[in-house]
């Protein structure tokens, strides 16, 4: 027992593993609540803490405490609760740093996964030991629920091809983690716990096993963390931040870990913290989340996919956030946007937006708010690049087919064409390379049938007014259309709504124009 003065602390237990395999089931499991039916989508989006007594971990391994006869000395279990979704890696850092321990769960059916890989690089990176919770046995088929908590005594009742239907599965998962260098074996066959990692097999909807799993880690961080547990009345405070909130009645919270020294009603705690965590050079979109580990989750979301943020917070969406996008987006019109991530909207600020015509995307899933946003910039841009194209000229480079291809040869000239970059459309004007304005294009046909427009890779017949063939153009001649100086500053604009091709037809179709009309001013003196 611990001397005078000294305490023996909680192990602090993070729960690892990829998406959807059970982490929050098995915790619920554990704690016999039903936190996984109240997440949206199933998926835990912030960095969970639940406290275990040692009464609760003892009335759990009772039916097997003869197996172990092991004496429970610590207070309890102190479990991390961290996010299987891809884009919370940090957080998932942000537990493995400090644990003690680590479960790492595995979906016994769909064994290593590309987060499973993740969190095994966190524990060896943290030199963390862990335990393997092969999860979901109860999915095997023929599988009968015994009602019991212990995997052994459930295990014995199976039937003979149910139970070499789980070995399978477990000595596939041991392969798999050989491949990682780790060395392990189902619990109840390991003769040295240093030298091996332990595999329990377990159903979090049926409890079966968590009589094994709760033995193994209490007594595991018990025996081989003892001097890591071990806390004074007199050594300094020391902790780790791994939240930071807005709760109603409260304001900005943190949620913090003591793993040393001890705290008490009235002591001063210093937050060490680093400038630029919540920044970026990049100004763009506003973001808005509930909590420190969501926005970091959502910032790398936001990274991956090039999306750049100008501005960064936590708690509900705000009329200053709304006209600070507004702003933003003068200079671009797709960073007229809110990305609202598990916060609260009220209806008057759903009212604002509406007014300033600032879009706010909100979900409570952290990938649907980049779907979605990735949705509604696809749907401005077709619907923004469809205005313009009926109000001004689009870029388009054309090559005139000659030959048999001169249909008419003026009044109007009607001719071949194959659309080489761009689109073309009726009502432009066309211009040669050096810059000398031709016809307008009366109409655009295939087949004898009249079209709207000539998209890339087209070949059509247009009519041109005001030329003519073999005079005013030849075969194999390249066009271009001509734009007003109005236009080209309507582009400038709206740059962002073409692709990269088309970008840099529109930058030589400008030089062109500008090269031309420095040249004809030349020529009236105008120098």
């Amino acid at each position: 027992m611990a001397s005078s003065g000294k305490h023996i602390r909680s192990p602090i237990i993070s729960v690892l593993g990829h998406v959807d395999h059970g982490k929050t089931s098995l915790l619920d499991a554990v704690r016999g609540s039903n936190v996984a039916d109240k997440e949206a989508g199933r998926i835990t989006q912030m960095v969970g803490a639940s406290y275990i007594s040692i009464d609760s971990i003892k009335r759990t391994v009772d039916p097997i405490k003869d197996m172990f006869k092991t004496d429970l000395l610590i207070p309890g279990l102190l479990f991390i609760d961290t996010p299987g979704h891809e884009a919370f890696s940090s957080l998932r850092e942000r537990g493995g740093s400090i644990s003690d321990m680590a479960i790492l769960v595995i979906d016994v059916l769909q064994g290593i996964q590309p987060q499973t890989i993740e969190s095994i690089k966190i524990l060896q990176e943290y030199k963390t030991p862990f335990v393997i919770a092969a999860n979901k046995i109860d999915a095997i088929d023929g599988w009968r629920d015994t009602e019991e908590l212990s995997f052994l005594r459930s295990f014995n009742g199976q039937q003979d091809y149910v139970k070499q239907a789980l070995d399978d599965k477990i000595y596939n998962i041991m392969g798999k983690l050989s491949e990682y260098n780790i060395n392990s074996e189902r619990f109840d066959r390991i003769k040295d716990f240093t030298k091996e990692f332990a595999i329990i097999p377990l159903s979090a909807k049926t409890k079966v096993g968590l009589a094994e799993l709760l033995m193994m880690i209490s007594g595991m961080s018990q025996k081989y963390l003892e001097k890591e547990l071990y806390i004074s009345d007199e050594d300094p405070v020391k902790g780790t931040v791994i939240e930071v909130k807005e709760l109603k009645g409260l304001g900005t919270t943190v949620d913090v870990i003591i793993y040393d020294g001890i705290l008490k009603k009235g002591d001063t705690m210093i937050f060490i913290t680093q400038d630029g965590t919540m920044k970026t050079k990049i100004r763009g979109l506003v973001i808005k989340t509930d909590s420190l580990g969501s926005a970091e989750a959502l910032l790398r979301l936001l990274k991956e996919k090039s999306i750049p943020i100008s501005k960064v917070g936590i708690g509900p969406v705000s009329r200053e956030d709304i006209m600070f996008a507004k702003s933003m987006g003068h200079k671009n019109k797709f960073f007229n946007v809110v990305l609202a991530f598990n916060v609260k909207m009220g209806k008057e600020i759903a009212s604002i937006s509406e007014a300033e015509k600032v879009k706010i995307v909100w979900s409570d899933i952290i990938y649907r708010v980049i779907d979605d946003y990735q949705q509604w910039k696809s749907d401005e841009e077709i619907r923004l690049k469809n205005n313009l194209k009926n109000e001004i000229a689009f870029p388009a480079s054309i090559k005139v087919m000659g030959g048999d291809y001169f249909f008419r040869i003026s009044d109007p000239a009607v001719f071949g064409v194959e659309v080489l970059k761009g689109t073309l459309k009726p009502g432009v004007q066309l211009m040669d390379r050096k810059g000398n304005i031709l016809g307008e294009v009366k109409g655009i046909q295939d087949k004898n049938v009249a079209m709207p427009e000539a998209p890339k890779g087209s070949k059509m017949a247009i009519s041109v007014s005001g030329i003519t063939l073999k005079k005013d153009i030849n075969g194999n001649e390249n066009l271009l259309t001509f734009m007003s100086r109005h236009e080209i500053n309507l582009w400038k604009d709206n740059i962002g709504l073409l692709n990269d091709e088309e970008r840099e037809l529109f930058r030589e179709i400008e030089m062109l124009i500008i090269i031309n009309n420095i040249a004809a001013k030349a020529e009236k003196g105008g120098f």
